[in-house]
């Protein structure tokens, strides 16, 4: 017989019980992240696309005009696999998001009946309905909201670090000085706007 769900839940990792939740295999984790890398590709190649084919427009003696049609059909050929990709990842996400807000729901459930009747007379049913309802809502839109919005910000971060390094390494040295400045500013305006 398994463990009860809510006894394997550590409110001080809750990224590891975030991980426990959906439990899933490393690889199928590292499958979603290609997967969303290669869904998220054409917003990174478009703009070098477009450029191209501006320069090729604008300066044909310097750009060959035979490249251009190449340029279309692989900024085709990126629009349409973002769209397939994206239906993919958001059918595996969304199965696996469905399927731990089954389980939380069931588990919430079963330690709902284990309680006693003086407990649920003491208690509004109003409250017990937003234990099984709101509050497991709650979590399976944080999941998706990081499985779309979160992993897009760090890749399109990491992206941009790339670019930078490869294109102008010492603007590198700007992002290394802003971020700590950037995080003592926020804590100093926490710290003044929290009085």
């Amino acid at each position: 017989m398994s463990k009860p769900l809510e006894y394997d839940y550590q409110s001080s990792r809750p990224v590891r019980t975030l991980f426990y939740l959906l439990n899933r295999k490393w690889y199928q984790y590292l499958f979603l992240v290609l997967l969303f890398v290669i869904k998220l590709s054409p917003s990174w190649a478009t703009p070098f696309l477009l450029a191209r084919i501006i320069n090729t427009l604008a300066e044909p003696a310097e750009y060959s005009l035979e490249n251009l049609p190449v340029y279309f059909v692989v900024l085709a050929a990126l629009m349409l696999q973002n769209i397939l990709t994206h239906t993919f990842y958001v059918s595996l996400l969304s199965r696996a998001v469905r399927r731990m807000e089954k389980q939380l729901r069931s588990a919430v459930a079963r330690r709902l009946q284990q309680l006693s009747i003086a407990f649920h007379d003491r208690t509004e049913s109003g409250r017990l309905q937003i234990k099984v309802l709101r509050d497991v809502e709650q979590i399976q839109v944080m999941c998706m909201f990081l499985g779309e919005m979160g992993l897009s910000a760090v890749l399109t971060c990491l992206v941009a670090l790339g670019v930078t390094a490869f294109r102008e390494p010492r603007m590198l040295i700007f992002y290394i000085a802003l971020v700590p400045i950037s995080a003592g500013l926020r804590t100093l305006f926490r710290q003044q706007f929290s009085l």
